[in-house]
C-alpha cells in the first residue's frame, strides 16, 4: 500500500507556489498541444481534480488545490515540461486500490483538501487514485 499523505506532504513542501490558475494554464496548454488531448474538469461544480486524456485514455489526474499529478507513462513528456510546477507520482493503474490515507491527519495537515465520502463509498484504508478524485470532489 502507498501512503497518499506522504506524497501530498512532499508535493506541498517542494512546490509551494501552486494555485488553481496554474492548473487552468496547464490544462489549456495540454488541450492546445494536440487534437487528441482532452481535459475534463467541471470546476464550476466544485470538482477538485482535473483529468487529462490522450485518445480518450486517462493519462493523468491533477488536484486543483495541491501541486500533485498522478500520471501514467503516456504523460511522461508532460512530466518533463511541468516538473518545476508539479510533484509527479507514477501510477500504472488509476483504478487499483493501492493507496491509504489517515483522514484525520489529512484534515490537520492539508485543510484545503476535504475527504467528503463515507467509508462505504471510498475506504480511506484502501482506495485508488480515481477513488481519491471521487472522495475529494
Amino acid at each position: 500500500m502507498r501512503d497518499l499523505l506522504y506524497e501530498i506532504i512532499k508535493a506541498k513542501k517542494i512546490k509551494a507556489n501552486w494555485n488553481e490558475r496554474v492548473l487552468f494554464e496547464i490544462a489549456e496548454n495540454f488541450k492546445n498541444d494536440s487534437s487528441d488531448n482532452e481535459v475534463w474538469w467541471d470546476y464550476g461544480s466544485g470538482e477538485e481534480v482535473c483529468g487529462f486524456s490522450i485518445n480518450r485514455i486517462l493519462v493523468a489526474y491533477v488536484h486543483a488545490k495541491l501541486p500533485i499529478c498522478f500520471y501514467s507513462s503516456e504523460f511522461e513528456r508532460y512530466k518533463i515540461i511541468y516538473s518545476n510546477i508539479l510533484w509527479f507520482v507514477a501510477t500504472g493503474d488509476f483504478y487499483k486500490n493501492e493507496w491509504f490515507v489517515d483522514t484525520k491527519k489529512l484534515r490537520e495537515i492539508v485543510p484545503e483538501v476535504q475527504w467528503r465520502t463515507c467509508v462505504e463509498a471510498v475506504n480511506p484504508e484502501s482506495f485508488s487514485v480515481d477513488g481519491f478524485r471521487f472522495a475529494t470532489h
